[in-house]
């Protein structure tokens, strides 16, 4: 990872590589909001690890305390863009190699606006580095609560899956977890009213820049992320039943962000050094937004005989009644 940085918007992330990449000696410019306790534990991942990391402070750092600089520590997103990008793009593009990654989540409208402004973020750093002829690519993570298209093999995967289920899940009127199984892309349908119309807004915004950056020749990493068990998914009382009755409709599972965080964190590494990566613009797509399709940590949803909306409110009773989790996971 030497002369190569990586800018994380989003840093303390729970499914961001920030940890996993630390642990590897990596050098990152990270941001957050300017909430104390998120840079203390932000530092405590750091500590005791080979790697180097940048981060805004909102004043100079001179003679600091840790406890002083965790209060210093941050910004706001949605307000203070021109600053930080500006402040990002002096610290990274002293490298030759840039990666930059979207990991913030918000609640509501929140969430649109926090996507507005890293798109913001990630455009004028790409225009940049294009002028001073640096290698910037861009990485997201897939969100399965939204719309996209999925391999022929899962597509016969969830036909084969839905003569499999249990007799009682014929019962329920689940729908099938597929738009036009017939046509030439297979879309599976990952839209859920639980998570709102700015949450999908949010993300499908993100999976229209992906692939608008990689027509322009940009490397873009965005794999299919699982359900996981985050701080930000578990606060919902919903959601966290939700999460606890899933492996009742197998084969699906949900994750600790202490698994699946690595595990994706070596996905965005294969996805920028391997050259033979399909998210290299060098490589043929057969369509546009196969860049979701092709490679994914889904957590079985690609699979699915069902569509989570349509299963939802009996994987939440099932969550409340009959946790269930695969040991491991």
């Amino acid at each position: 990872l030497k002369g190569h940085c990586f800018v994380l918007i989003g840093a303390g992330s729970e499914m961001g590589p920030f940890r996993t990449l630390m642990q590897m000696g990596a050098t990152v410019v990270g941001t957050g909001t300017g909430r104390a306790s998120r840079w203390t534990r932000v530092f405590d991942m750091v500590r005791d690890t080979p790697g180097e990391l940048l981060f805004p402070l909102s004043q100079p750092q001179a003679d600091m305390t840790e406890q002083q600089l965790t209060e210093a520590a941050g910004c706001d997103l949605t307000e203070d863009v021109p600053e930080l990008l500006k402040w990002i793009t002096e610290e990274a593009l002293k490298f030759a190699n840039v990666t930059v990654g979207c990991y913030v989540y918000m609640d509501g409208e929140a969430h649109v606006r926090a996507a507005l402004a890293m798109d913001l973020v990630v455009t004028g750093l790409v225009a940049e580095g294009k002028t001073r002829g640096k290698n910037v690519s861009v990485a997201y993570l897939g969100s399965p609560a939204t719309c996209y298209p999925i391999p022929s093999e899962c597509r016969d995967a969830m036909e084969k899956a839905k003569d499999e289920v249990p007799f009682w899940q014929k019962l329920i009127l689940a729908k099938p977890n597929m738009l036009d199984p017939e046509g030439d892309v297979c879309l599976a349908n990952g839209l859920a009213v639980v998570q709102g119309p700015n949450y999908a807004l949010a993300k499908t915004m993100q999976m229209w820049r992906a692939i608008l950056l990689r027509e322009d020749k940009i490397v873009v990493s965005t794999p299919m992320a699982p359900a996981c068990r985050t701080a930000s998914m578990t606060s919902s009382a919903t959601m966290s039943a939700f999460l606890d009755g899933q492996a009742h409709f197998k084969p699906l599972v949900s994750f600790d962000s202490a698994t699946a965080s690595p595990l994706l964190a070596a996905m965005l590494l294969h996805d920028i050094f391997w050259p033979d990566s399909i998210t290299h613009p060098s490589k043929t797509l057969p369509n546009p937004n196969s860049i979701f399709a092709l490679k994914g940590f889904h957590g079985g949803l690609w699979r699915c005989a069902w569509s989570p909306e349509s299963i939802g409110g009996v994987m939440a009773v099932l969550g409340k009644v009959w946790k269930y989790h695969p040991e491991g996971l």
